[in-house]
């Protein structure tokens, strides 16, 4: 039974998944520049190149995420980074917590003891293991965040090494192997969500911490117009569908936009702190696109 999303009627080239891989479609052009026009708005100053890359990581962290000189460690800092930098917005949000991890929700999630950025989760397979843009540890859980701005208005371009077709030894995991299974034979199936990178990121947590209840969150960027284009909804309709295909695995998918993330975080933790961060991030990341 074929169960891939159709796009809607009218949908663009980048729905229809037509563009060449890796190709910044417009819609993520202009993403990218509404989101350096608001970098620029709270810091006149700054340097953007032509390509839409800062100094350093560092430089794009809003005022309420700022790192002391002496807890740069924290987050490993690298050159020329894109406004639209994953691991950026990740840190961005939760580097105020980075400190007392116990006081930090995901959606549902809470009760953590540890949080680490950029951590490595090696599959077992050989291939470069893929990085976790946050993990969150606890005594009885632990939560792999994977974080998506543009990237989703890119075609997918991951592709499944071959040993990934074995199977896999873990019953738990046979949902995300059926996946990959039906993704070698039908690529198309996913058009703007990168579902072999998650399945990725589910079995190195899986393999890297045995016999902990695990969850793969993620995380996504939506612009503040998001209704007004239509291939937003049709990747949150994606998302949804990964979602279905894994529940009963042992590392469900949690989804949760940005702004499904802040707006519980205010509900369930009010407080000046928590607010003064969310309407910074709100200033960086809650921007339109236009048409």
């Amino acid at each position: 039974m074929d169960r891939r999303v159709t796009p809607p009627p009218g949908s663009s080239d980048l729905l229809a998944g037509k563009r060449p891989p890796g190709r910044r479609s417009g819609l993520a052009q202009r993403a990218a520049r509404a989101l350096a026009a608001a970098l620029r708005h709270e810091r006149p100053g700054i340097e953007i190149d032509g390509e839409g890359r800062v100094g350093h990581l560092h430089d794009l962290l809003v005022p309420t995420a700022r790192l002391p000189a002496d807890q740069h460690t924290i987050l490993p800092d690298r050159p020329r980074t894109p406004v639209d930098d994953s691991l950026a917005l990740t840190a961005n949000c939760f580097l105020p917590w980075s400190r007392n991890p116990a006081g930090l929700r995901v959606g549902p999630l809470d009760g953590f003891q540890g949080l680490r950025f950029a951590a490595r989760c090696p599959t077992g397979i050989r291939g470069t293991p893929p990085q976790t843009d946050l993990l969150l540890t606890g005594p009885s859980r632990v939560v792999g965040l994977v974080t998506r701005v543009t990237e989703h208005l890119t075609t997918p371009k991951t592709r499944i090494a071959e040993g990934y077709d074995q199977p896999m030894p873990e019953p738990h995991l046979g949902a995300w192997h059926e996946l990959l299974v039906e993704l070698r034979q039908t690529p198309q199936l996913f058009r703007l969500l990168d579902a072999v990178a998650l399945a990725k990121h589910a079995i190195g947590l899986a393999r890297t911490f045995p016999g902990q209840t695990t969850t793969l969150t993620y995380l996504f960027w939506e612009p503040s117009d998001a209704r007004s284009h239509p291939v937003f909804a049709a990747h949150r309709a994606e998302v949804d569908l990964l979602r279905r295909r894994v529940v009963a695995s042992g590392v469900p998918v949690l989804p949760l936009s940005l702004r499904e993330l802040w707006d519980r975080w205010l509900a369930e933790q009010p407080g000046p702190a928590l607010r003064d961060h969310v309407t910074a991030l709100e200033a960086r990341y809650h921007v339109a696109i236009g048409e």
